[in-house]
């Protein structure tokens, strides 16, 4: 009996977990209004960069603004980082972002083997956005690496930047906005 019950609660817990996250996707709302946090992302009230590292120690410390909206990236600027990307992660919190380094401009090609989540594409030449792939889809964990899409640019870039589904809509992104690493 204890055994049945302690299944019923796990699934009880999961279903509410699962309804949190249908309520209430975009949890940037909560985080320093006092409320407790219900995503992995620990961000500083005052989005100093204090603790902006998430509970798996994804680093988030680095200040980029996007036009006129702070974002806080993890760099990728290694082989290794660059090829591992934002594979496998859960989710991305709506103003963090994955920054993309190349030491010196040139054609690239993204593609989004193991993720889990859908995101928008920036890609970004002498600081200035060149080109933007919005909504791009994640696709089942199966799906056979040569039925994955590719994304590139029409041009070589030094920079790309990957951030939630939706946001160069929400914040009218464009091409020819600025792009500054401030930190």
């Amino acid at each position: 009996m204890n055994k049945v019950l302690a299944i019923v609660l796990g699934l009880i817990v999961c279903c509410f977990i699962a309804l949190l996250i249908l309520i209430k996707p975009d949890f940037k709302q909560l985080v320093g209004t006092g409320s407790k946090q219900t995503t992995p992302k620990i961000v500083a009230e005052d989005g100093s960069g204090d603790s902006n590292q998430d509970l798996l120690g994804y680093d988030y410390t680095h200040k980029l603004l996007v036009k006129s909206q702070l974002v806080l990236v993890e760099i990728a600027d290694t082989p290794e980082k660059i090829t591992q990307g934002l594979s496998g992660r859960s989710n991305l919190a709506q103003n963090n972002g994955m920054l993309f380094i190349f030491p010196q401009a040139r054609e690239v090609t993204f593609w989004m083997p193991d993720m889990n989540f859908s995101l928008d594409m920036v890609f970004i030449r002498d600081k200035k956005v060149v080109y933007i792939e919005k909504d791009v889809p994640n696709f089942p964990p199966n799906t056979p690496l040569e039925e994955l899409p590719r994304y590139s640019p029409p041009e070589i870039v030094d920079w790309v930047l990957e951030l939630p589904s939706g946001w160069a809509q929400k914040y009218n992104l464009q091409l020819g906005d600025q792009v500054e690493l401030l930190q």
